[in-house]
């Protein structure tokens, strides 16, 4: 899928069920951590070719859910990405 209008599509990453001790979580026990992703395609006019592949931070409420090749992925515009890690 090729995001357009200066959007990216991200695939925001799995919320930890364990702790680095091996202790399993509940989803109310820490707070869910899919506002960070990777951003797999961009817009091709944006001006930052380098932003593909790299980690960014994104609103709790951006973007809308898209199922590509069975997978849930978002499509985010590029002004709601807070930074990039």
């Amino acid at each position: 899928m090729q995001p357009l209008n200066e959007n990216v599509l991200v695939k925001p990453e799995k919320e930890e069920t364990t702790s680095k001790g091996g202790i399993v979580l509940q989803s109310t026990t820490e707070e869910k951590n899919t506002n960070i992703g990777e951003v797999l395609e961009a817009d091709e006019d944006l001006h930052y070719p380098e932003l593909v592949g790299s980690r960014v931070v994104f609103g709790k409420y951006a973007g809308v859910t898209v199922n590509v090749d069975g997978e849930n992925l978002l499509l985010i515009k590029y002004k709601e990405l807070l930074g990039v890690l």
